[in-house]
């Protein structure tokens, strides 16, 4: 009845008695968000808008031809307007009835900056990993490699973790590839079993080395003692 009685909202009377009346509001709401698929998420805000103090039969919501009007809408950075949707229902609250619209707006992430900073620096930061292959084990270079690629693997996805939006009901993928990826590299087994194989393959290239030399004093002895 506020609304109502507010002598600064205008209202039309036609000969035929017919009344139009077009209130206006700024209304403040909010979404709950999946992050299961993040950054590759779309989202649905779902906003119903009913009455409170008059039923169905007293007060009827309806919609025009064009529900959503978006010549105000302004583009997001972060998202990108795909498309709504509305309807029309009556709900019932205890014994009697209530007119309800509800409005559905489907958003789409925008992930050009999340690949640019998050995935792509990540890929290759992984990628840089499986180059120690190619370092010779007894070259010195081999250890100091592995270090600071693990260093800056591990601040980096601390840096990242920071940036991924944090919820209780939904947990993306992106979150627990990343969490897996840290305690791997801040596990105790991990580095271990990391010593082992590179002291194996120090060893096993030694007998490499070894099995060489007798190998070329058999085939070209003449050549080896010159």
């Amino acid at each position: 009845m506020g609304l109502l009685s507010e002598s600064t909202l205008p209202i039309k009377i036609a000969q035929s008695g017919k009344i139009t009346w077009s209130p206006g509001n700024i209304i403040d709401t909010s979404c709950d968000i999946d992050t299961t698929y993040y950054p590759f998420d779309e989202q649905t805000c779902s906003i119903t808008l009913t009455t409170r103090g008059y039923k169905s039969h007293q007060l009827t919501l309806s919609l025009d031809e064009v529900p959503l009007i978006l010549s105000a809408y302004q583009e997001n950075g972060e998202w990108l307007y795909l498309r709504s949707s509305a309807s029309t229902a009556v709900v019932a609250r205890g014994t009697d009835y209530y007119s309800q619209v509800n409005f559905d707006l489907i958003f789409q992430r925008r992930n050009t900056f999340h690949l640019l900073s998050t995935i792509l620096p990540m890929f290759f930061l992984v990628s840089m990993t499986c180059f120690v292959f190619k370092i010779p084990v007894d070259a010195g270079e081999k250890l100091g490699y592995c270090l600071t690629v693990l260093l800056a693997f591990a601040v980096y996805l601390t840096l990242i973790s920071d940036n991924i939006p944090t919820t209780s009901t939904n947990t993306s993928y992106l979150s627990m590839y990343i969490k897996t990826l840290y305690q791997e590299c801040d596990d105790s087994h991990f580095r271990k079993s990391m010593f082992v194989y590179t002291a194996f393959l120090l060893n096993f290239s030694g007998l490499l080395e070894l099995d060489a030399c007798i190998w070329s004093d058999v085939l070209f002895p003449h050549h080896i003692s010159h």
